[in-house]
């Protein structure tokens, strides 16, 4: 192209864009603007510090089942909170997403599993047919868990888990998120122990009551807790 013919200003500037894994974004938002609004999602508002600890619990849900650095997880859902939660999760761990379009038939989410050789899967409920009829004709020897979104689960399919029990199986008594870093000493007033917020366990954890817990900022595991540290694609952080 001429001299003549260019346009600088038609052009986009390069731009550094940062070498480091999703999750550490949202962290970073999350310590700046804890209570700002981050996901709506129709009637449900979640702030930054809500988003943060389901990741955290998410997390720790998907290390319990084995899902380590490397592997792959598709996520097959319409846009909603599970994708965004499921996908910094991940990140968190080091797993390696691979998002399948929900318009998808049989035949493209048949190639995207054994291309990808994921070994979780989280869908939503509403695509679940698909998949069955993927299961009755195809062996798929790598994927492991299947995450079904909401809180019910199929009665034919016994093996598959509820997001809403990956989210519960994580609470964690006694912790809270902390603006002062993930080493700093929780803080309750008079020393009491919070509630889940009403809109985190109305839509994913399926209670009726109060829970004398808090969703946790630290990310934990078995009988040892880590800060909120990251490893994906070949880098490693505080884990």
């Amino acid at each position: 192209m001429s001299d003549k013919m260019a346009a600088p200003e038609l052009f986009r500037p390069p731009m550094d864009f940062p070498d480091i894994p999703y999750d550490y974004l949202l962290r970073g938002a999350a310590e700046r603007t804890p209570d700002r609004t981050a996901i709506i999602y129709r009637d449900l508002i979640l702030s930054y510090r809500e988003v943060v600890s389901m990741v955290n619990c998410v997390a720790n849900g998907l290390h319990e089942l084995g899902i380590k650095k490397g592997d792959h997880i598709c996520l097959f859902t319409f846009n909603r909170p599970e994708y965004t939660i499921t996908l910094n999760a991940a990140a968190t761990i080091g797993a390696v997403v691979s998002p399948m379009n929900p318009s998808y038939k049989e035949r493209e989410i048949v190639y995207q599993l054994e291309d990808s050789e994921a070994r979780a899967i989280l869908i939503q409920q509403e695509l679940l047919p698909l998949l069955r009829n993927v299961l009755s004709h195809r062996t798929l020897p790598h994927l492991k868990y299947i995450i079904v979104t909401g809180k019910h689960l199929p009665e034919d399919m016994p093996d598959a888990l509820s997001f809403a029990q990956l989210l519960r199986a994580s609470l964690l008594l006694w912790h809270d998120w902390s603006p002062q870093g993930y080493d700093a000493e929780p803080s309750y007033p008079g020393n009491q122990p919070s509630s889940v917020p009403h809109s985190i366990r109305d839509q994913f954890l399926g209670c009726d009551t109060d829970l004398p817990a808090v969703l946790p900022y630290l990310w934990s595991t078995a009988n040892r807790q880590f800060p909120g540290g990251w490893c994906h694609a070949g880098h490693s952080g505080t884990f």
